[in-house]
């Protein structure tokens, strides 16, 4: 989980404009930013447990060895 000081989507992406005819300006309160942080923090111990009750210490070094090759093809998509 990314700190306070930290570069954050959640937090660059706080004031988005939306043109329609006009600027429109919707900020991301602090309680939703809140959320948003403790949702990503729930997946990503859920993934965590997943993979270490799932798999090996050797499956886990593979598909760490994966993760540049699924790196680049999540850029591509």
């Amino acid at each position: 989980m990314t700190g306070d000081t930290d570069p954050d989507p959640v937090m660059r992406a706080q004031q988005l404009r939306v043109a329609v005819g006009r600027e429109t300006v919707i900020a991301i309160t602090a309680a939703g930013q809140a959320l948003l942080r403790d949702r990503e923090q729930a997946v990503l111990s859920g993934l965590m447990h997943a993979l270490n009750e799932s798999y090996s210490e050797a499956e886990l070094r593979r598909l760490d060895a994966a993760i540049p090759l699924l790196d680049r093809l999540a850029d591509r998509i």
